[in-house]
């Protein structure tokens, strides 16, 4: 008989002593078999590159403020990297050198958009989601969740609010069905409760 050996470790890398998020990190892997960790390291958004031994690629720091809330990061058809986090968005090639950065929403930068998850969708286009945001000059809703499409140049091509008077609408999560349409998850949060 063949037996399975269980609990193999390839490696251990410990980057808490790096990253400094007062919140969670995000790690996907890559094509190239490695690995690409989100995290912040002196508020600003962090990521680092390593290879399927855990070795140090590349690591680097970008001028968009993080220091915690939820991130997610993925690798783009081209082989770069798109970082979604609560203050804005932005995406890399695949050594790490920064390409373009989205502050905020669309009309107002100053505005977070606490966005929760990014996927790169067949047509080509980035769609980020997050939320609660108050849409601009429009008070009189609550924070809604938020949908923006953007192009591969960081172009963003539509901001989409949705949700009621509520004060915490907001998407966690966006994904690509099979008949190429969207399908969003999240949650409607009134007071203290959540729906």
């Amino acid at each position: 008989t063949q037996s399975l050996e269980t609990n193999v470790i390839t490696f251990k890398k410990d980057v808490t002593p790096i990253s400094d998020c007062g919140y969670k990190v995000d790690v996907k892997p890559t094509i190239d078999f490695g690995y690409i960790i989100a995290g912040c390291k002196n508020d600003s958004v962090w990521l680092m590159k390593i290879d399927e031994f855990g070795n140090t690629q590349w690591e680097s720091t970008y001028g968009l403020l993080d220091y915690w809330g939820d991130r997610t990061i993925i690798q783009s058809s081209d082989g770069g990297y798109v970082l979604a986090c609560w203050t804005g968005i932005l995406k890399t090639n695949n050594f790490g050198e920064l390409e373009w950065i989205k502050k905020g929403v669309e009309g107002n930068q100053n505005k977070y958009p606490y966005f929760e998850d990014v996927i790169e969708h067949s047509n080509g286009s980035f769609y980020a989601v997050g939320g609660p945001v108050t849409p601009s000059n429009n008070f009189s809703v609550g924070g809604q969740a938020v949908l923006v499409k953007m192009n591969q140049n960081g172009s963003v091509l539509k901001t989409k609010f949705y949700g009621g008077n509520c004060e915490d609408d907001l998407f966690r999560s966006v994904l690509e069905s099979n008949d190429n349409r969207l399908i969003l998850t999240g949650e409607k949060g009134h007071g203290n409760e959540s729906f």
